[in-house]
């Protein structure tokens, strides 16, 4: 039995008998607090509170900590508290580098004669081919790249999916093409 108050925003652990009120992985927002083991989520109903747990923020205590926006939504402020360069380039700017790399070659072989993009329905198979990279990373592929780099590559896709299809408050960059949502998983 969990202590969820009003107000909490929990993740969906288990969908199986929620007949369709809730999805796995998906966040809700506590509206009720029913008798010990039940909470009420904002699709309604009262489920077993098992089914859920707070929804992870990436930072500190995930049942106390503020949720966090996601990407680039939010206002400037939100955005601030994501520095990009600071966070992410300055810290890997060589990793990086191999990675854009890594995606010009993609394009064109992919693409040829094309302006860089990626064709977001094209390949959905990111977490067999992140691992298939892995096994082998620390060597370099037959095409000279490490594998090391197209791990990050299919990691970076990953995310970027994920946080596509459950954020729909957030949009694809502007390389990506044919974009839906549920068309990159």
């Amino acid at each position: 039995m969990r202590a969820f108050q009003i107000g909490d925003r929990v993740l969906c652990l288990d969908d199986r008998e929620a007949f369709g009120h809730q999805r796995e992985g998906h966040t809700y927002t506590v509206t009720d607090v029913g008798p010990p083991g039940f909470i009420e989520v904002d699709t309604g109903g009262s489920w077993g509170d098992y089914r859920f747990r707070p929804e992870p923020t990436g930072i500190g205590d995930a049942a106390t900590a503020a949720p966090k926006p996601v990407g680039l939504a939010g206002d400037a402020a939100a955005r601030k508290a994501a520095p990009m360069a600071s966070g992410v380039l300055f810290y890997f700017p060589n990793a990086l580098a191999a990675v854009a790399a890594l995606s010009k070659v993609g394009n064109d072989q992919h693409n040829p004669g094309k302006p860089l993009q990626w064709n977001y329905p094209a390949s959905n198979d990111h977490a067999d081919c992140l691992m298939r990279h892995l096994t082998q990373a620390g060597t370099v592929d037959t095409d000279g790249i490490p594998h090391s780099v197209k791990v990050v590559w299919r990691a970076l896709a990953m995310c970027e999916v994920e946080l596509l299809e459950r954020h729909p408050e957030l949009q694809p960059g502007k390389s990506v093409t044919n974009f839906s949502r549920g068309g990159g998983k």
